[in-house]
């Protein structure tokens, strides 16, 4: 029991419950991804229409997650036809066909929009289109590239991950000022700093393993990416607090739904492949679309 006060009384608060609970989450966390990284990590290694798939269901799962939070859509086949869309347009960015690509998504992203100045949850449902297909289309096209593609993936998921971690111990750890105490409160200076930190070295190390040069061009492009994929973290948050949603699903045991565990990875694919067009380091691949 651990013993408070409220004004002039002494209360007693009961700890076991809480520790209970959250034994009880960590154990379901472990056991979802223990469960989920072997198919994602056999996903990124192989490659292909395999990855693409993987790509195309996370991006369509959250949408639907995007559209639960956002208000489910009124007649429900604008739902599913926007995922439709997305699948099918994003099947068509994998296989290069970017004439189809464009009708599939840019079309049903510019009705949503143009009918969302009359009707809102139309207009969230296009930004919940554009949130999701940037950053898989990102993935794809990076991860086509024969010769670069599988080390570009785990380059960008182990910027995110490595930002997510040691932002949240060294948040904790350090405190200070908060980063966006309306979105998300938990969120300090200290702890971006050091995520940003994590990432400079993963861009260091990458580097050094990849071309034997420590090259300020790979360490700059981590960097960035950390940015972005705190940023993806931020905006996540910020659409679940405008609806007040403490997750955006369900679907994931112990970690909530899928746009939880990918907010900071769509951030960072997000920016990948325009990185990529510029060629700056030499981890992304140079992408030539057209």
């Amino acid at each position: 029991m651990r013993a408070g006060i409220a004004g002039t009384e002494v209360f007693e608060v009961p700890d076991q419950p809480v520790t209970k609970q959250m034994m009880g989450n960590l154990t379901l966390r472990i056991i979802s991804a223990a469960v989920l990284a072997p198919i994602v990590l056999l996903a990124v290694w192989t490659g292909g229409l395999i990855f693409s798939a993987l790509v195309i269901l996370v991006a369509v799962l959250g949408f639907w997650e995007w559209t639960e939070m956002s208000g489910p859509q009124k007649p429900e086949w604008t739902r599913f036809a926007m995922a439709g869309a997305i699948a099918a347009g994003l099947l068509s960015v994998h296989f290069c066909q970017w004439d189809l690509a464009a009708i599939f998504l840019l079309t049903p992203i510019a009705g949503a929009l143009i009918v969302g100045t009359m009707l809102e949850p139309q207009k969230w449902a296009g930004m919940g289109m554009v949130y999701v297909v940037l950053p898989a289309a990102g993935l794809m096209l990076v991860r086509s590239d024969p010769a670069t593609g599988l080390a570009a993936v785990i380059f960008i998921m182990l910027v995110v991950w490595a930002t997510d971690i040691v932002a949240y111990f060294g948040g904790r750890a350090i405190g200070g000022p908060k980063l966006w105490p309306r979105v998300s409160p938990k969120k300090t200076w200290s702890g971006g700093l050091c995520g940003l930190a994590a990432a400079f070295a993963v861009g260091l190390a990458m580097s050094i393993y990849l071309s034997g040069d420590a090259r300020v061009g790979d360490i700059a492009v981590a960097g960035v990416l950390s940015v972005f994929s705190q940023a993806g973290d931020f905006l996540e948050s910020a659409v679940k607090r405008r609806f007040g949603a403490k997750d955006s699903g369900t679907l994931i045991p112990g970690h909530g739904g899928v746009l939880d565990r990918v907010d900071g990875l769509f951030g960072a694919a997000a920016v990948a492949p325009l990185l990529a067009i510029t060629g700056v380091g030499s981890i992304l691949p140079v992408l030539k679309i057209f």
